[in-house]
């Protein structure tokens, strides 16, 4: 009886606004924890929103719980995913407020941050908080606080200081181009030094050129792949996936031959249509159309 005085009293307590009733954990969110060795993997599935004027605090409060120096050294992989919900055709991970923590991260050794699906309705990118579709450094902020990663997936290609973190134990990176490649294979090419364990990339080119033809989504152009193909970096690499790469037959083929030791892949991940709105005329789709 004392329990169900003390519960009522603590309801009174949220309807008097008293005291502030605690977050809500919706159909959306999940949290997930496995045991490895020691360590533990954390998996977070839901809204992708952090700000501190977030209307979804759930996200906001498992970044505080990270910046704990105790529960940041027990980890040892770290994923977060979400619902294919957001904003203007995005869906934002805003990572600002742990950064500013500044816990370090010593035994993580694997971060997956992923893409949507193609067939989402919304593009996944890092964001820094107040910035549009930039993270103004905060991807190479986050890497910075787990120098010991082995593996490392982006929704979106990071901004150029991203390639002044060395990454000594990087063996495979998985990177998204999301609304513009900012150049990544270019400055990867010339930043094989911070990678020197790096055996696969996986990079998928800006789904732009199969939504519509336009200056506005750029492609990695051919010379930014040959000039990675002939670094030192390629030369320890033993696979790669390419997708969505804007080249001809000829150019994969040349590629190849630069580095006939490497195992080669090409996929592309066209995006989803929706069906009412194909076009009568000048049709763009025909790709998704096997059979014509």
């Amino acid at each position: 009886m004392a329990e169900l005085d003390a519960e009522q009293r603590r309801e009174d307590a949220y309807d008097n606004d008293e005291t502030e009733a605690p977050a809500t954990v919706g159909e959306s969110h999940q949290l997930m924890f496995a045991p490895i060795g020691e360590r533990w993997h954390l998996q977070y599935h839901g809204p992708a929103t952090s700000t501190r004027h977030s209307d979804q605090p759930i996200f906001a409060e498992l970044l505080e719980t990270l910046a704990d120096p105790v529960v940041a050294n027990a980890l040892h992989a770290l994923g977060f995913s979400g619902p294919d919900a957001g904003a203007n055709g995005t869906r934002e991970w805003v990572f600002t407020p742990l950064l500013e923590q500044g816990v370090q991260f010593p035994h993580l050794r694997h971060l997956a941050i992923p893409q949507a699906d193609n067939a989402a309705h919304n593009a996944v990118c890092i964001v820094r908080e107040g910035e549009i579709l930039d993270d103004a450094g905060d991807v190479a902020r986050l890497v910075a606080l787990a120098p010991g990663l082995e593996s490392l997936e982006l929704p979106s290609a990071p901004d150029p200081a991203f390639f002044r973190v060395p990454l000594p134990a990087l063996r495979q990176m998985k990177i998204g181009a999301g609304h513009n490649p900012n150049g990544f294979i270019a400055h990867l090419a010339r930043s094989g030094a911070q990678y020197g364990q790096l055996v696969h990339l996986d990079f998928s080119d800006v789904l732009g050129p199969f939504l519509q033809p336009s200056d506005d989504w750029p492609a990695t152009p051919f010379e930014d792949y040959e000039a990675l193909f002939r670094s030192p970096l390629a030369q320890g690499l033993r696979g790669m996936v390419l997708r969505n790469a804007q080249l001809t037959e000829a150019q994969y083929r040349q590629l190849n031959q630069m580095q006939p030791r490497l195992s080669l892949q090409v996929a592309h991940n066209f995006p989803g249509c929706y069906v009412d709105h194909w076009s009568p005329q000048g049709f763009a789709w025909k790709h998704l159309l096997v059979n014509g």
